[in-house]
């Protein structure tokens, strides 16, 4: 993929602490900052190597030596080390997210008209529930230094700016102005895929007060 930027290279040394773990709510943007990562190193000619875990080594710390690592932390197992670095991404929204998750393990063929699945629904929100909050304290209401939380909203919404946060907290200390540049001449635009429709965030509100 070709990208074209404008000003002139800038040149940032790369020391990551391996690895740099991304862990992440599933459906919260993963796979976005991992395509966006990729290329922001291949365009600046820096090392990159990612651990899917799951499809890789099994193990945390990746055994191939990764500069980055994904990771649910599906069972809260992971401990978080002074000495490796952690981003956190997550969507701030309980509902929108369980339901995104939810969405996923139906291939986006899910129709909530139907009430067998809407009812499906509930129930999967209900089991997920202790795993996001779980999920959620234990990264964003943690104040080391080296975890880095990111909301998907705010990814969407203020790509360069939150990128830019990204990989400065992974050690890559390039200007907002440079990062921006990137980010514009991309040919995949951030954006979101899929709107969670109102009515039914309304709804699942009202039928999973519960667990909010």
């Amino acid at each position: 993929m070709s990208i074209k930027i404008n000003n002139k290279k800038e040149k940032a040394q790369f020391e990551p602490l391996i690895p740099n773990n991304i862990i992440s709510f599933p459906r919260s943007g993963q796979h976005m900052n991992e395509r966006i990562l990729a290329e922001f190193h291949q365009v600046n000619n820096i090392p990159y190597k990612y651990c899917e875990l799951y499809n890789c080594c099994q193990r945390s710390p990746c055994k191939y030596n990764s500069v980055y690592q994904k990771n649910h932390d599906f069972d809260l197992s992971l401990k978080i080390q002074p000495n490796q670095k952690y981003l956190f991404l997550y969507r701030k929204n309980k509902l929108e997210q369980l339901e995104a998750y939810y969405r996923s393990s139906r291939n986006n063929k899910q129709d909530y008209k139907d009430s067998n699945e809407y009812l499906n629904l509930l129930k999967f929100c209900r089991n997920k529930s202790s795993y996001y909050d779980s999920l959620v304290t234990k990264f964003v209401n943690n104040e080391s230094e080296n975890i880095l939380c990111i909301n998907y909203d705010d990814y969407l919404n203020y790509p360069s700016k939150t990128f830019h946060k990204i990989i400065n907290f992974f050690g890559l200390n390039y200007s907002f102005d440079y990062v921006d540049n990137f980010i514009i001449n991309r040919d995949e635009k951030i954006q979101r895929r899929n709107n969670m429709d109102k009515s039914l965030l309304i709804k699942l509100t009202k039928d999973l007060n519960d667990i909010l």
